[in-house]
Formats: structure tokens, sequence, C-alpha cells
């Protein structure tokens, strides 16, 4: 019986979500590589297939608009209609508001997602759960721009990153 998979476009940037642990310098930094894609196949076994773009792996804090038009052009490039960022969550929403600015099509469901501790390596981590939480949102959500962090969804207008509580919050609740 043939299986006709719903397609995900994950676009990887790098962030903490990527970021694995550097015994030299005893400290978390961006990988070299993603491994969103074979987090996925090996530990949920999608019923979606997946295409991955890794056009950056960079700390969002080191994200220009030289690297948001990357992430534009990605988009805009590719025909699914079901997009995924990875990316760090320091410019997260900065990067939502540029995509939100500049995309040419605007029929596609685009999340952003990252975390605060990353996928691989360290426990616990909001990772797993921020990833599945974003995939289920892109999925059933209508055509947009969205960050899914802390069991949120959120538009790009109306968000904060609120350092001292390490979570995404509704503009108003700060």
């Amino acid at each position: 019986m043939s299986e006709n998979k719903e397609k995900i476009h994950i676009i990887a940037t790098g962030g903490t979500i990527d970021g694995v642990y550097d015994p030299s310098s005893e400290r978390k930094v961006t990988g070299t590589k993603s491994s969103i894609r074979a987090y996925l196949e090996k530990t949920i076994a999608p019923h979606f297939s997946i295409e991955l773009n890794e056009i950056m792996m960079i700390d969002s804090l080191d994200m220009t608009d030289n690297h948001r038009e990357k992430i534009v052009d990605a988009i805009n490039a590719t025909e699914t209609k079901k997009i995924l960022i990875t990316h760090g969550t320091s410019a997260m929403v900065e990067t939502a508001q540029f995509i939100n600015k500049n995309i040419t099509d605007n029929n596609k469901t685009i999340i952003l997602v990252g975390a605060m501790i990353p996928l691989e390596g360290f426990y616990p981590t909001d990772a797993p759960f921020n990833l599945g939480y974003a995939i289920a949102q892109a999925q059933t959500r209508d055509a947009g721009i969205y960050l899914c962090m802390n069991a949120q969804c959120f538009t790009p207008d109306n968000t904060t990153k609120n350092i001292d509580a390490a979570r995404f919050e509704f503009k108003d609740e700060t």
C-alpha cells in the first residue's frame, strides 16, 4: 500500500537546539552539522517526509540581516508549504519579523523553534518537546509565521524572550 506522506521542509540555522558540548572549553557550542533529521528519524519515525536544508550553523547572537536573507531565500525557493526553522533563541523574534516582511509566498506555514538546552548530550532539555510541539503546529496551523516555544505558539509581533524567566512570553505578560 502506497503512503502519501506530507512533507515538512526543515531549515537548520544552528543555535542552542543544535548545540554540542565542547570538552576543551567545558561549554556548549554551536554544532557544525545539524542533528535534527537524525533525531527525528531515529526517535519518532515520523509520518511525514523530511527535507532538510542546513543553510548555516551559527549562534543567533551572530545573526545578521544577510543571514536572514539566506533564510528568506530558502523559504522562497521551496514549494513545500510546511516549513520548520531551527534557530537560536536570542534573535528568533527578530528573524521571524524579518521573514514576515520579506517572504514572497504568504501561503506557507512557517514555524521557528529553538531550545534553551541542546537536543543531544544534555539532560534535562526542552529541545525534544519544543521540536515536537513545533511539528504539530506546522501540521495544523493556517499559513503564517509563528514561533513555538514553551508550549505556546506566538506570532512575531506578540512575543518576547524573558531572559530572567528563561522562556518566551506574550508581550503583555512582561
